[in-house]
């Protein structure tokens, strides 16, 4: 996992340096990370604002004290931001940093899934107008209509027609 530390002070940057090492992920500056983190108050701003524009990026955590815990946490958490209350102990953090990483492995998955799904999907449909002249809203209803009828996958509507239309590219799969 990479992530970037955006940080008030040089003591918070050190410190979740050295809590990133410890749990085998790497801090980055350049690219976009798999999480930022973002130790508020920053040296312009709080934060919050700044932790919800990152969430749209990537995961973001945001780390405040833990008297304004829960108005951060309540307000954010509909904007993707996690919010963790200071001091946070090493555990926590390497328990947060740990589940993190399983969610975004999780995510990343299911977005290659559902992006495969719908080129397939697509190819299948470019293959319908091709052979049988149908339009693209037709190809698309028909193709929507055969995986409720059969009751399967779009996905393997999509195989079916490619099998049966467009064998090499079928085999690709």
């Amino acid at each position: 996992m990479t992530a970037t530390i955006y940080s008030g002070s040089d003591k918070g940057l050190s410190y979740f340096g050295e809590l990133l090492a410890e749990c085998g992920a790497q801090s980055v500056v350049s690219s976009v990370p798999d999480l930022y983190i973002v130790d508020a108050p920053l040296r312009d701003e709080f934060g919050d604002e700044y932790a919800a524009a990152l969430a749209q990026r990537a995961m973001t955590l945001l780390i405040v004290r833990r008297e304004l815990y829960e108005k951060y946490s309540e307000r954010l958490a509909s904007r993707g931001v996690m919010v963790m209350p200071k001091p946070l102990s090493r555990d926590n953090f390497k328990v947060t940093l740990k589940m993190l990483s399983a969610l975004s492995g999780n995510l990343i998955t299911d977005l290659r899934e559902k992006l495969e799904d719908t080129k397939l999907t697509h190819r299948a449909k470019l293959v319908l107008i091709a052979s049988l002249r149908m339009t693209e809203p037709q190809a698309h209803k028909f193709i929507e209509k055969q995986a409720m009828d059969r009751r399967v996958s779009k996905r393997e509507v999509a195989l079916s027609i490619l099998n049966t239309y467009d064998k090499p590219a079928a085999k690709r799969e």
